[in-house]
C-alpha cells in the first residue's frame, strides 16, 4: 500500500514537474515570437525606406544630369522646385535610416558615412555620375546585408528559442557581408569586425 502512494506522489511530482517546463517553454516561445513578429513590421519599414531613399536619389541624379545636358538651357522654376522636394525627400528618408537602424553597429555606421557621402555627391556643382555610380553600389550593398542578417537572425531566435547575444549577431552580419559580397567584405568591413573580436 506505501509503495503505491509513494509511486502516486512521484507521479503526481514528475506530472508537475513537466507541467512547469512545459509552461516556461511556452513562455518562452511566446516572447520570442513576439519579438520575432515586430523584428518583422521592422524589417518591411526599413526596406521600405531603403527603396524610397534609393528612389528619390536616383530621380534627383537624373535631374543633374539631364539638367547638365540641356544644352545650357536654362531649368525652369518648376523644374527647380521638383528637384528641390526631391532632395528634401531624400534628406527625409535618410533621417528615418538613421532612426530606423542602430549607430553603434558597424553596418549601420558604414551605411551611415555612405549616405551622407551620396547626399554630398548629390549637392556637388561638379556632380561626377562615375564616383555616384560607386557610392550607389555601396549603399545597396550594405542595405542587403542589414536586411539579409536581421532576417537570418530572426529565423535563427525562432529556432534556438530564445534571443541571440552580441556575438552571435555579430557572426551573422559578418558571414552575410562575405555571402554578399567577399570583395567589399574585405575592403570596408574586415578590418572592423576583426577589431571587434579582439575587443570581446
Amino acid at each position: 500500500m506505501v509503495n503505491k502512494e509513494i509511486i502516486t506522489l512521484i507521479g503526481i511530482g514528475v506530472t508537475i514537474i513537466i507541467g512547469l517546463l512545459n509552461l516556461e517553454a511556452s513562455k518562452s516561445n511566446r516572447f520570442i515570437s513576439s519579438i520575432n513578429a515586430e523584428r518583422l513590421k521592422w524589417i518591411n519599414n526599413v526596406r521600405e525606406v531603403f527603396s524610397q531613399f534609393n528612389k528619390n536619389c536616383y530621380i534627383y541624379a537624373n535631374a543633374v544630369i539631364d539638367a547638365r545636358h540641356d544644352n545650357g538651357e536654362e531649368v525652369t522654376e518648376e523644374e527647380a522646385k521638383k528637384a528641390e522636394h526631391t532632395f528634401q525627400e531624400i534628406l527625409y528618408y535618410l533621417d528615418l535610416i538613421k532612426l530606423y537602424t542602430n549607430p553603434t553597429e558597424i553596418l549601420s555606421a558604414k551605411l551611415y558615412l555612405a549616405i551622407d557621402d551620396m547626399v554630398n555627391e548629390l549637392k556637388e556643382q561638379d556632380f561626377n555620375t562615375e564616383k555616384y555610380g560607386k557610392i550607389k553600389e555601396n549603399i545597396h550593398y550594405y542595405q542587403q546585408v542589414i536586411l539579409k542578417a536581421e532576417w537570418k537572425r530572426m529565423k535563427e531566435e525562432a529556432k534556438l528559442g530564445r534571443e541571440l547575444d552580441d556575438k552571435e549577431i555579430n557572426e551573422i552580419f559578418k558571414s552575410t557581408s562575405i555571402q554578399i559580397d567577399k570583395q567589399r567584405y574585405s575592403k570596408f568591413l574586415k578590418e572592423k569586425f576583426e577589431s571587434q573580436v579582439n575587443e570581446e
